[in-house]
């Protein structure tokens, strides 16, 4: 048989020997998963390792700001601590309202001008160390709870406080038109009487007094100051009481509007300027910015969760205490109790019966 005729080799055969038995051996698949599998396992023994050796830092806390403390320095006031809430400040608060000018005879609300609250803040006076020095320890005691006087006046302009009778919030905003360590600066604008020449401004009438507390209710970022108070007088709630909207008892929640002068920012201390930042309103950290002549408060009414309930209400309850030991109010004292005001005392009769005058 010639060459060309000659059976031709396969593929197979023509192939190197070399190249031939790696086609037919097995490809080493399992062996690279393996080997990829341990190297896997390698690396994530290590991430663990590392893990373990370094934890993850936790973010540092953020920590509230301080505030410098106003001059009003405040005696505390014992249970309310332990339900989440601290005292800002304590003390005497009057409610009045003064008529229209001109207006002498008052009738119901058509006839009056605004409504007036008047704050006496319990005030501490330290006693210099010589002075106590020359005291037995029981009387440097007592001389030490001596108090002196600060008064705040506000200004409703809408006449009444928020009305808890009313649907969804109701609020109302107070000017602190006044600052003063003495009576006779409040007294000149609730008594004066003498808008011009040919106009009088009769004098204000007291409407209730009692004891009042502002409390911060910590929260955390929902930190928020409530106003509570009890009237000592009247006893009874009459109709010049409940046309203002004055309760018995009241509760509600402070916040500070923005100044929206610059002559009034300028009372701000400048450790408290930033706190607006973008805000209208802000929490009061302290009663230092209620001290401030021109600021606007906000008065919000309020409905309380179960702990603001029982933080308001063992409030209440040490005011009670407190008035509950005063002397009945009469015509012949109440102006003692009233600031000690120059009035006639005919101009009592709302505070005492509830009734316009």
């Amino acid at each position: 048989m010639s060459a060309s005729k000659q059976e031709q080799p396969t593929t197979e055969e023509r192939q190197p020997i070399s190249k031939r038995t790696r086609a037919k051996e097995p490809k080493k698949t399992e062996s690279k998963k393996a080997r990829a599998s341990t190297k896997e396992t390698k690396s994530t023994r290590g991430r663990k390792k590392k893990t373990e050796e370094a934890p993850k830092a936790e973010p540092p806390k953020e920590e509230k700001k301080e505030f410098p403390t106003s001059d009003v320095s405040l005696q505390g006031i014992g249970g309310i601590s332990s339900l989440g809430a601290s005292l800002i400040e304590e003390g005497t608060i009057y409610f009045f309202y003064r008529p229209k000018v001109d207006t002498y005879e008052v009738k119901d609300m058509a006839d009056v001008h605004n409504l007036w609250v008047v704050m006496q803040p319990k005030l501490s006076v330290a006693v210099p160390s010589t002075d106590a020095d020359k005291l037995p320890p029981s009387e440097a005691k007592e001389k030490e709870k001596e108090s002196k006087k600060f008064f705040r006046l506000l200004n409703f302009h809408r006449k009444t406080l928020p009305n808890y009778a009313a649907e969804g919030k109701d609020q109302r905003l107070a000017t602190v038109e006044r600052t003063s360590p003495d009576i006779v600066d409040i007294e000149l604008l609730l008594l004066r009487n003498n808008v011009n020449n040919s106009h009088e401004n009769p004098p204000s009438r007291p409407i209730g007094h009692g004891a009042y507390a502002i409390l911060l209710h910590d929260k955390g970022i929902k930190d928020h100051v409530h106003l509570v108070f009890a009237l000592e007088t009247p006893k009874e709630l009459g109709e010049v009481q409940n046309a203002f909207h004055l309760p018995k008892q009241g509760n509600y929640i402070l916040h500070v509007k923005k100044p929206e002068t610059d002559e009034v920012m300028a009372s701000v201390p400048d450790a408290y300027k930033d706190l607006w930042s973008d805000r209208t309103y802000v929490s009061p950290p302290t009663n230092v910015l209620l001290n401030c002549d021109g600021v606007k408060i906000l008065f919000t009414k309020t409905k309380q969760s179960i702990t603001e309930s029982k933080i308001v209400a063992k409030e209440l309850e040490i005011l009670e205490e407190d008035i509950e030991h005063e002397e009945e109010a009469t015509p012949e004292n109440i102006f003692d109790k009233l600031l000690h005001l120059d009035l006639d005392r005919s101009l009592a009769e709302p505070v005492l019966t509830g009734s316009w005058k």
